[in-house]
């Protein structure tokens, strides 16, 4: 069973397709990306951070399940958006988990090791810097924390556990802003 409550396969016997989500009124990340882009500063670093757990968090559901999505990009990530109201501090709780994005549209499933992997740092990299991702990327964002910049993409373009970045994340966001 996923950590991730909005992702669930069903069973391998009956469909070897597809990904089942709630139904998500409220766009793709690809909007979330456009309306960053738009803004003169762009995204600001904590808010980087919230997605990149979300997706972090997709990736390992993905393998812990062994299962490899194989088209990940910001038009199958649906924003999920919470009526509730949130804490002003984030927390890693249930009000936090009903808000941010899900992974749809899969009606392929592939055993590609790695790709899922790489399409997410090729979103996340275009999500802060507003550039496609060439190669490694080794400058990052100004003001930013060039260690877990560096941490973030040695682990998306590697097989390492994403566990560990996602409870530094947290640690980043839980601390008081400056």
């Amino acid at each position: 069973k996923p950590n991730n409550p909005q992702l669930f396969l069903i069973n391998i016997s009956k469909s070897k397709d597809y990904y089942i989500t709630k139904y998500l009124t409220n766009g793709t990340f690809k909007y979330v990306i456009d309306y960053y882009h738009k803004k003169p500063r762009g995204i600001e670093e904590p808010v980087a951070y919230y997605y990149l757990i979300q997706m972090l968090s997709i990736i390992k559901d993905l393998e812990d399940n062994s299962v490899s999505h194989g088209n990940i990009n910001a038009s199958n990530l649906l924003n999920r958006i919470t009526t509730n109201e949130l804490p002003k501090e984030f927390n890693d709780d249930n009000s936090w988990k009903e808000q941010g994005i899900a992974l749809c549209c899969c009606d392929n499933l592939k055993n590609e090791e790695g790709h899922d992997r790489y399409s997410i740092a090729l979103i996340y990299y275009y999500l802060c810097t507003k550039t496609k991702l060439e190669q490694k990327p080794d400058n990052c964002p100004r003001r930013w924390n060039e260690s877990i910049w560096k941490q973030t993409f040695d682990i998306l373009l590697s097989n390492k556990n994403p566990q560990g970045l996602i409870s530094i994340l947290i640690k980043e966001l839980q601390q008081p802003s400056k």
